[in-house]
């Protein structure tokens, strides 16, 4: 699991400004979060890959208004990071020093700034503030292949043989927020004996079912998880059997028979960063064997 990210946000133009985002970079990385503090950026296409990207991911964000010669605003760049970490409502801490005057978005936001004189009040300020932080909020879905029910009857369909079941259960940790309009499909299949593709990047991508619901789409509360289908077996007909949303023959996942592959799944929601997971399995006359599982973004 990736640890709980902090965007820190503080001037670079002076060693000073430099000095205190690296000691708070320490502080919070003792405490086993991931900081983040950028390195001077020059070009649209770093500050879009660099710092936008990151405040989106990140959990928490500090802001801190140094004094810049001939300027009581202090760094123009922060205060625009102040307001897209605004824009995207994550957790704020605001410190200014006594010589800066708050302008923009900063004298507007309800976020009760904290005044400091100097450097040493700030870090300690910066720690009593921020006891209460939680490292293992995470606004990130994170994905598991262990939650399988075997020899059970289909519901619509109580006279067929048994069934097994293999779901993939989707975990939302953030604190913060809940995991909107998530969505699953199968980004590849792989059959490893023979090293080809059975379904690519670049193939139609077919809703799966959430467990137990008929839904394609679900939300996942702050703190909870869902189950979707993974895939099904019925006993007796050797093939493994996608539930999926389709009413077409040809846009469809095919029923896969006995082999050995590699299968990636990918979640999607309108909030969150996507997250995918590829499991290995071996399928035969046994049944389904797991090889392993392992989140891969």
């Amino acid at each position: 699991m990736k640890s709980t990210k902090i965007f820190i946000s503080c001037g670079q133009s002076t060693q000073e400004e430099k000095q205190i985002g690296i000691q708070l970079s320490n502080y919070f990385r003792g405490r086993g979060f991931e900081p983040y503090f950028a390195e001077e950026i020059h070009t649209p296409e770093g500050i879009t890959n660099n710092v936008f990207n990151t405040l989106k991911e990140s959990e928490y964000f500090i802001c801190i208004l140094t004094p810049r010669m001939g300027s009581e605003t202090g760094s123009l760049f922060v205060q625009q990071e102040l307001a897209i970490a605004s824009f995207l409502q994550i957790p704020t801490l605001l410190f200014h020093f006594q010589e800066i005057q708050l302008e923009g978005i900063a004298k507007y936001l309800i976020l009760n700034p904290i005044q400091v004189t100097t450097v040493d009040e700030l870090l300690q300020s910066a720690r009593n503030q921020t006891e209460t932080w939680n490292n293992t909020s995470k606004n990130q879905l994170f994905l598991s292949f262990e939650n399988h029910h075997r020899n059970l009857t289909i519901a619509n369909a109580p006279n067929q043989l048994l069934s097994d079941w293999y779901h993939i259960t989707v975990y939302n940790p953030s604190r913060r927020f809940h995991a909107k309009d998530c969505i699953a499909y199968i980004a590849s299949i792989i059959d490893v004996s023979s090293g080809q593709y059975i379904i690519c990047n670049d193939d139609y991508k077919i809703e799966l079912i959430w467990a137990g619901t008929g839904d394609v789409t679900v939300n996942i509360p702050s703190g909870g998880k869902r189950d979707f289908d993974a895939f099904y077996t019925i006993h007796r007909h050797n093939h493994i059997i996608f539930q999926q949303r389709t009413m077409s023959a040809v846009y469809q996942y095919k029923n896969l028979p006995f082999g050995h592959y590699k299968i990636v799944y990918v979640i999607l929601a309108d909030n969150f960063p996507s997250s995918s997971i590829e499991i290995e399995i071996e399928y035969g006359q046994n049944g389904v064997s797991i090889v392993s599982s392992e989140q891969i973004e």
